[in-house]
């Protein structure tokens, strides 16, 4: 149920990118996406049944969303992901990262300036961590006070505690001089 209240919220997005595209004109792109789209949703229905997915499944989906991402803001939006051969195999509850990305974007995003979103896992003593880090306008200090303030934050939250038990966290902090990082704490 938790992950549902995600995939929807996903969806429409997408689907709003790819209408804002057609009315800007920007055919090309449009179709681009609508097949980038595809692809995802058919991960998503392959992978649906499983509650979880190994890392690299994850990273396979999440490069289709960023890819979505760079289409509907263009200049606007770079990425990075940097995640080990190694790490790939690693099972995690499946789609938990997206919504961060989801999140950097909406919460990080200036008109003034690009947002650059770094994705990245490494292992640290027992545990494997995923850091999704953005120079964007930063979180503000209310929301830190009150994790998980976000509806995509709650359910993120609630499915790593769900699956790792008080071992599986999510944690929030600002990025100095400015931007976010969310730090996901997966146990071996």
């Amino acid at each position: 149920a938790l992950q549902a209240q995600i995939n929807p919220h996903f969806l429409l997005n997408s689907l709003n990118a790819i209408a804002g595209l057609v009315q800007m004109g920007e055919r090309e792109r449009a179709f681009d996406a609508i097949g980038r789209l595809g692809e995802l949703l058919q991960l998503a229905l392959r992978n649906g049944a499983d509650l979880n997915m190994t890392l690299g499944h994850e990273m396979n989906f999440l490069q289709r969303y960023l890819g979505l991402c760079v289409l509907r803001f263009d200049s606007k939006f770079r990425y990075c992901v940097s995640v080990p051969e190694s790490l790939r195999a690693l099972r995690i509850p499946a789609l938990i990262v997206q919504p961060l990305i989801e999140n950097a974007i909406r919460h990080g995003m200036q008109p003034s300036r690009a947002l650059h979103v770094d994705i990245r896992a490494y292992e640290q003593a027992a545990a494997v961590v995923i850091e999704i880090e953005d120079d964007g306008c930063g979180i503000p200090g209310a929301v830190l006070e009150s994790l998980p303030a976000g509806h995509g934050l709650a359910n993120v939250s609630e499915r790593l505690r769900l699956f790792y038990g008080d071992a599986g966290r999510l944690e929030l902090e600002p990025r100095l001089p400015h931007g976010t990082r969310a730090r996901i704490t997966c146990p071996n």
